[in-house]
């Protein structure tokens, strides 16, 4: 194994690891004595098999490069990026519960909580139907102070984009 890969993958774990952790723990404040070994086992799971799924696309190949169908890391990519984004809001509110009372640390985590549903909500639906939005602008521009060389220079600008864009194949 490479030291990038190796290094990446440590990066990785390390960072994916504390902010589960902080999920995990700001999740079990929010529910019940019964649903709380449900919510351990649900979060131990689903971090584990992005894990094992990171490293088998990512890091155990070789050389990467003998990919030739990218399909499923792509796919891998929108499930880690809702994920994180699922994970963060709720890892934070557990970071800033530290600082709080019980009563308030409640409130943070369901902060938390309802930002990491509404953040994940808005990411699934940009990777669904962000192909839809897809837009070309050609805007021609004049200056003229402009020098010669630069006369018919295209430029381009590309933003906005998800990931929807470039997995689903448009007719």
């Amino acid at each position: 194994m490479r030291t990038v890969q190796l290094l990446f993958m440590v990066i990785f774990l390390v960072f994916y690891s504390l902010i589960s952790f902080g999920t995990l723990k700001s999740l079990i404040n929010l529910t019940s004595a019964t649903n709380k070994k449900k919510v351990i086992w649900a979060i131990l799971i689903s971090s584990a098999l992005v894990v094992i799924c990171f490293i088998l696309l990512f890091i155990w190949p070789i050389n990467v490069r003998n990919t030739k169908d990218y399909t499923y890391h792509l796919i891998f990519n929108v499930i880690l990026s809702v994920d994180f984004v699922f994970k963060i809001p709720l890892a934070f509110s557990f970071i800033i519960g530290v600082f709080f009372n019980q009563k308030r640390k409640s409130i943070i985590y369901i902060t938390g909580f309802v930002l990491s549903i509404g953040i994940s909500t808005s990411v699934i639906y940009g990777f669904v139907f962000g192909t839809k939005d897809l837009i070309v602008n050609n805007v021609e521009l004049e200056f003229p102070n402009l020098p010669g060389d630069f006369n018919g220079l295209t430029l381009m600008q590309i933003s906005d984009t998800h990931l929807g864009s470039f997995y689903i194949q448009r007719n």
